[in-house]
């Protein structure tokens, strides 16, 4: 046979079988791209689980029951410390008021204290002329008219009264006066101007 007698088959193939199969070929070709892609995005959109950050071991968990053991004793610790800086605060606040209080009162007793001493510097002032009263009164008597009456004072009060006589007078006194009274004022008499002379250099020194 002739090789001119073998035409290509794709000669004799008819022109609307031959369409169709081309048509097939890139159907598929072109659907199959397409579909990869669909389940590829389909793949990436589908839900699943997150990776765990931290993966544990079994020798790992008796590590964290003692850490959670030592954040509870030491929540438990600034539990106690927290109440005991209240407790410090609220007895600071108590002294604080204490204190005021005492404050208070000191110088309430140092108020009293001041009119006190004044009261009895008036009292001393008070006495003291009402004493030079009776000084000049009983200077302006006669000896004889106040024997009876100094021999009724007591010792501190009849000598403090001699002592501020002119001493012609309270020599006049005592010469009007028993005996052993007398002798006891002289005493007390010569001991208080004694103490005077005493005294004396050590004022005229200051």
């Amino acid at each position: 046979m002739n090789v001119s007698d073998c035409a290509p088959l794709v000669d004799t193939m008819p022109p609307r079988r031959y369409g169709r199969r081309l048509v097939s070929y890139l159907s598929f070709a072109l659907l199959v791209p397409l579909f990869l892609g669909l389940a590829m995005i389909l793949a990436a959109s589908a839900p699943h689980e997150p990776e765990p950050l931290l993966r544990l071991k079994a020798e790992d968990i008796p590590l964290l029951q003692s850490l959670r053991e030592r954040q509870a004793q030491w929540e438990e610790r600034e539990k106690q410390l927290a109440n005991r800086e209240k407790q410090l605060a609220n007895r600071e606040a108590d002294l604080l008021l204490v204190q005021q209080q005492i404050e208070e009162k000191l110088s309430t007793l140092a108020l009293l204290r001041k009119e006190m001493g004044d009261l009895l510097q008036e009292k001393a002032n008070f006495e003291e002329k009402r004493f030079e009263h009776l000084v000049k009164v009983y200077e302006v008597m006669k000896p004889e008219e106040i024997s009876s009456l100094f021999e009724r004072l007591n010792e501190d009060t009849a000598a403090r009264l001699l002592y501020q006589m002119k001493e012609k007078k309270a020599g006049q006194i005592l010469a009007s006066i028993s005996p052993q009274v007398a002798a006891k004022l002289s005493e007390r008499l010569a001991a208080q101007r004694q103490a005077e002379t005493q005294h004396a250099p050590a004022k005229e020194k200051r």
